[in-house]
């Protein structure tokens, strides 16, 4: 038995810090997780368009189902930034009415009305509507969203129809 505080024979003293194969785990680790997070960047931009249509689809049967319930005619139309419901109105903070309006959630966003021909989709409030189509494009990818009249609104693939729409841009 040794004294207290004597080190005992035949034990080593341990080094502090990090083996090199701690390090090179540690390295590797976050090696993973920097390139999945560049990759998750890179691919932010191609599914934009997507997302945009999904989101006017939904606030269109929305929209489609509002006019059904009060019987009013409400249109959709494009405008600089954004686009707009004719016929759904919201009060404002100092209690005007005004026209239900929502911004693209990327500001590159440009919407071509394809069928009809013209600005703006009809959305009701008869039952049966006339066949619509509209383009989304968002950096040069396009996205078409449209309704046979008597469906509800989807993603349907892109066609190669001439546009002869200005679109509306930011």
């Amino acid at each position: 038995m040794s004294a207290v505080g004597n080190k005992q024979p035949g034990t080593k003293k341990r080094q502090g810090g990090f083996t090199l194969l701690e390090l090179l785990v540690v390295l590797f680790i976050v090696a993973l997780l920097g390139g999945g997070l560049a990759w998750s960047i890179s691919q932010h931009g191609q599914h934009a368009p997507v997302r945009e249509a999904q989101r006017l689809v939904a606030l269109l049967e929305e929209a489609r189902a509002q006019s059904h319930g009060t019987g009013q005619p409400v249109q959709w139309r494009a405008v600089p930034g954004g686009f707009e419901f004719l016929g759904l109105t919201e009060p404002t903070p100092t209690g005007e009415i005004k026209t239900r309006q929502h911004r693209w959630q990327h500001e590159e966003v440009s919407a071509i009305v394809l069928q009809p021909p013209g600005t703006t989709l009809l959305l009701g409030p008869e039952p049966l509507l006339p066949p619509q189509r509209l383009r989304l494009q968002v950096n040069g990818q396009a996205v078409d969203v449209g309704t046979d009249g008597a469906q509800a609104f989807a993603l349907l693939p892109t066609d190669d129809r001439s546009t002869s729409s200005t679109p509306v841009r930011p």
